[in-house]
């Protein structure tokens, strides 16, 4: 368990094994340094060091599996502009 306190309000958050654990497989898996957590009651970006994360479980606890993010289709293109619509705002505007 980890205890984080936000620099801003003060407020205490408690972070568990499989939170921690979580944290660090995604860590892992694009290669950060440091976590950020926005705080629940002001909304303040905390940034937790991965190593200090890392300190806080036992070297045999298994992390789990994340799988990697699916890649985006292209977007779609816009409709076209049908022909009757004309471009010039309407009389009297």
């Amino acid at each position: 368990m980890m205890q984080i306190r936000c620099q801003r309000c003060g407020w205490m958050q408690t972070l568990g094994r499989e939170s921690i654990a979580l944290v660090l497989a995604e860590a892992q898996q694009s290669h950060e340094q440091h976590h950020v957590i926005d705080c629940p009651r002001c909304r303040h970006a905390i940034k937790v060091p991965v190593a200090d994360l890392r300190r806080r479980l036992p070297a045999n606890y298994p992390l789990p599996e994340i799988a990697p993010p699916e890649p985006e289709s292209a977007p779609e293109t816009a409709a076209p502009v049908a022909e009757n619509q004309s471009k010039e705002p309407p009389p009297g505007y």
